[in-house]
């Protein structure tokens, strides 16, 4: 009789993949039960649907409507620029990558001038 070939069972573990749980505050989030799509662009490896620069600008002006009246803006914001790597993509807070990028600029000069002040 055969075993067959499970590979749970028989491979080893490679790394561990930490998954972390969303923060409390998403619960009340405005784009929580809308499709991500309309926050997130097509995969960079998919050739067949990309955006275009124009089709990219109206698909981020209206997620960042849906964000000007979200009740929880101000922790999305910090949860967004509170990754120091940049890799959050998609718009947050009303804000894309590149003004989470200057968000995280500012934060950090402010940061800078405040320890500057204290000693």
């Amino acid at each position: 009789m055969s075993r067959g070939y499970h590979p749970s069972r028989e491979l080893p573990l490679m790394v561990a993949i930490h998954v972390p749980k969303a923060p409390e505050w998403m619960e009340d989030a405005a784009c929580l039960r809308v499709g991500h799509e309309k926050f997130f662009g097509p995969p960079s490896d998919d050739k067949e649907h990309q955006e275009t620069a124009r089709e990219k600008e109206a698909r981020e002006d209206r997620a960042r409507a849906m964000c000007a009246d979200c009740p929880v803006l101000a922790q999305c914001k910090k949860y967004a620029t509170s990754f120091s790597n940049g890799i959050q993509v998609g718009v947050w807070h009303g804000g894309n990558d590149h003004q989470r990028a200057i968000d995280r600029r500012k934060e950090q000069r402010k940061a800078a001038a405040e320890r500057r002040k204290a000693s």
